[in-house]
């Protein structure tokens, strides 16, 4: 039988304590992650932490200059139907529609999804392609981190054992996005490879490409955001070839990856640049 403490903390500060005294303690937030990986005997956690009783961790709100704030336990299925987010980001409602089945997505987490730093997290373009900020609090204090910034390895962020995600922070909605994804089955799965293209609703296009599930880590490719903003989309999608950086695995070999990259981002591009 697995045996570990359960702890049911009713603050951010007290979550930082019990963090800062069980080196060893996991964060439980939706579970449909880590305790598969308890039952698979993949990780033996001494004490599980179970936060969905923090109220900072919830909600969807307007923040300044047409940004939304997400709190980091809103689940997929509240990505989807919430109507700030259909309305101001609807990329990230179908990103997040796109995930698993509806009873996953109605435990699953946005910030479960970004935290586990999967190159292949459906959430994590379409964020990146907003310039998505997140909120992480440690010891009384809260810092922002560009989202690009968080990812180090897969299955590696810049969080240490101390500091919690709290909010994923979209500083601006006024862009034009389209994600679209690879997979093996129609329904579902997971990205085999990712793409976002963005670009923004006024003023010059400031556009953004975004590909997951072809790297270490999601990467942004800003050789093909320039040529994006002059109009030549054929060399944009070349350029996110060349960035390009994907693996063997059950998936996808590394060389359909490459070929299935410069479509996408063909497609993606048109979706959003389309008059």
């Amino acid at each position: 039988m697995i045996q570990f403490e359960y702890g049911c903390p009713g603050s951010l500060m007290e979550t930082t304590s019990i963090l800062r005294n069980n080196p060893e303690a996991v964060l439980l937030a939706g579970g449909t992650d880590i305790l598969v990986r308890i039952k698979q005997g993949m990780i033996q956690p001494a004490m599980l932490v179970d936060i969905k009783s923090i109220t900072e961790l919830h909600g969807i709100s307007s923040i300044e200059q047409n940004g939304l704030r997400i709190g980091a336990l809103t689940t997929l299925t509240e990505l989807v139907e919430n109507d700030l987010i259909r309305n101001r980001c609807p990329v990230l409602s179908a990103a997040a529609l796109s995930m698993a089945c509806v009873q996953v997505r109605n435990r699953a987490t946005i910030g479960g999804n970004v935290a586990n730093a999967s190159p292949a997290a459906d959430t994590v373009p379409p964020l990146m392609a907003f310039d998505a900020e997140l909120e992480i609090f440690a010891d009384e204090d809260i810092k922002r981190v560009p989202i690009g910034e968080f990812f180090t390895a897969p299955g590696e962020t810049v969080l240490q054992e101390n500091e919690i995600l709290t909010a994923i922070l979209i500083p601006d909605t006024a862009r034009k996005a389209h994600y679209i994804k690879h997979t093996l089955r129609e329904a579902m799965d997971i990205a085999g490879v990712g793409v976002c293209v963005s670009r923004k609703t006024q003023g010059a296009p400031d556009p953004r490409v975004v590909l997951g599930a072809v790297a270490p880590t999601p990467i942004r490719v800003p050789a093909a955001e320039q040529f994006l903003s002059e109009g030549k989309i054929e060399e944009a999608c070349a350029a996110a070839v060349d960035a390009a950086r994907p693996i063997d695995d059950v998936r996808a070999s590394a060389s359909y990856r490459k070929d299935v990259i410069y479509p996408l981002v063909k497609r993606a591009s048109y979706a959003v640049f389309a008059r």
